[in-house]
């Protein structure tokens, strides 16, 4: 009779481990899940933040960043710029065209802009003024606050620096 019953006992333990095996794995893959999307979904966040300006027209000795008259925003997808996208996007040997800048480029989050002053050759970054944090709503100035680093191309003694090609 004893014997019975252990035999029962452990068939009953077997399945309980069974049962517990399974929901710690689909825990474990649930979390994994997870684990996955939320960096993929901050670089979504991230992109939709950014914004790459033309300006249309170099600057000269000054750099106006607030006043955004003219500029382009630069395309996120650059197969808008061909005579017709859907036959372009449909052929798998085209890779679309490089965006070719007529201005200097500037590109911005709410927190810092990047200016490439192409004529200088120089690269200054800025700090916004009146920053919103992350998830905080616009206060709608776009105005540069202070400069925070300047990079600049060294200068041979044959040509001037200036920046042409960026990859």
């Amino acid at each position: 009779m004893w014997a019975a019953k252990r035999t029962e006992f452990m068939k009953s333990c077997q399945i309980v481990r069974k049962i517990e095996s399974f929901l710690q794995k689909s825990v474990l893959l649930g979390l994994l899940a997870i684990a996955a999307g939320l960096p993929a979904l901050q670089r979504i966040q991230a992109a939709a933040n950014v914004v790459v300006w033309d300006t249309v027209a170099h600057f000269a000795d000054t750099v106006d960043v607030a006043n955004k008259v003219g500029w382009k925003p630069v395309p996120t997808d650059l197969l808008t710029l061909e005579a017709d996208p859907p036959k372009a996007a449909s052929d798998p040997g085209y890779y679309g065209r490089e965006y070719s800048f007529t201005g200097d480029a500037v590109v911005e989050n709410r927190s810092v802009a990047a200016v490439f002053w192409s004529a200088k050759g120089r690269v200054v970054i800025y700090s916004k003024a009146n920053a919103s944090p992350p998830g905080g709503g616009s206060s709608g100035n776009t105005g540069l606050g202070r400069k925070i680093l300047e990079f600049t191309a060294l200068q041979t003694k044959t040509r001037p620096a200036s920046i042409s090609r960026c990859e």
